[in-house]
């Protein structure tokens, strides 16, 4: 607890002293024990691996969010947030305005609308990918989420896909 009020209070983020005691409350009345989960996807720094494994053993459970300084150093996961977007979902969630993880910040931290999508899909193919999202510790929608911001960094499709020789005739 104490690293998470040194980090709050540094003059970068401009937080307000209720919010951040607001956080910290919320934090110490609302933290439970968790054992980590071994995750096919890892953070950069090996130090921060068990921050990761805990969120994501947590993650089918309930809403859980993995809160950091060094957004970079992380896999790109809607869970994954920056102080400043944990505030705003905690102030959100504070005052009933949503139920679910709200919005996302573009890259000059800005707040980013959100829209529906709707799509047409059979219903084995996503029952069986949901199964693996599952347990990775994400819903089908933070896949699909994590495809297109993977889309964009990758400038293209973010796997490689190649034709059968048969089919590229």
């Amino acid at each position: 607890m104490e690293e998470y009020q040194t980090v709050l209070h540094r003059k970068k983020f401009h937080f307000k002293e209720d919010y951040i005691d607001l956080f910290l409350n919320m934090m110490m009345n609302h933290s439970i024990y968790q054992l980590p989960f071994e995750t096919l996807e890892i953070p950069s720094d090996p130090k921060d691996v068990i921050f990761y494994q805990i969120v994501m053993s947590s993650r089918s459970k309930r809403d859980t969010y993995l809160l950091t300084g060094n957004i970079k150093d992380f896999p790109i996961q809607p869970f994954v947030v920056t102080p400043r977007e944990m505030l705003d979902i905690i102030e959100l969630k504070r005052d009933n305005k949503i139920h679910e993880e709200p919005f996302t910040y573009n890259t000059e931290g800005e707040y980013m609308k959100t829209v529906i999508i709707e799509m047409e899909i059979d219903h084995e193919l996503k029952e069986k990918a949901s199964i693996i999202f599952k347990r990775n510790g994400m819903d089908f929608s933070d896949s699909i989420w994590m495809f297109l911001k993977m889309s964009i960094l990758k400038n293209g499709i973010p796997f490689k896909m190649k034709l059968d020789k048969s089919e590229s005739k």
